[in-house]
């Protein structure tokens, strides 16, 4: 399970499900085309300065960034980009890890011209309040834990790092 943003060109006050569905209608199919490529160039400069070891990784139909700190994972198909973040943080953690979506939506609208739609909130991500996303972030961590959930917390640290201490 993860938390997931779609990066939309929303017509005027369209409802979101008819500005989903149409991204729906494109799907993933085909291949990405030099101006795809030119677009995800503007969305990496723009992420870079926000993340420290991110791995960028190119194929014909997808583009991705990885940012292992978090498991944010920022995709691009043909017709679709959208960014996801497993639900490992809780408390403080995901307070942050917030700050770091809201910083990376951004950059992403302004190298794109699209806007960052939150489902979760049925809403424009940026748009929601700020403490929304870390609160969300919470009860999904919490329920998950109490179902027993595998994935519900963040990969172990290494054990010399939880020795000494260490993130």
């Amino acid at each position: 399970m993860s938390f997931d943003l779609y990066f939309v060109e929303r017509r005027g006050d369209e409802p979101w499900v008819d500005t989903m569905a149409r991204i729906e209608e494109v799907g993933g199919d085909g291949e990405l085309t030099a101006d795809h490529a030119a677009t995800w160039d503007r969305v990496v400069a723009e992420i870079e300065p926000i993340l420290d070891g991110i791995a960028i990784h190119r194929g014909d139909a997808f583009f991705e960034l990885d940012h292992a700190a978090t498991g944010m994972q920022l995709t691009m198909f043909p017709g679709e980009l959208a960014l996801s973040i497993p639900y490992w943080f809780e408390g403080d953690e995901a307070a942050a890890v917030e700050r770091q979506l809201r910083d990376v939506a951004a950059a992403v609208e302004r190298a794109t011209g699209l806007t960052a739609y939150d489902p979760q909130a049925d809403a424009a991500f940026l748009a929601t309040a700020p403490g929304d996303a870390a609160g969300t972030f919470d009860q999904v961590r919490q329920r998950m834990a109490e179902l027993g959930v595998e994935g519900s917390a963040p990969p172990p640290r290494p054990w010399w790092k939880r020795l000494l201490g260490r993130r």
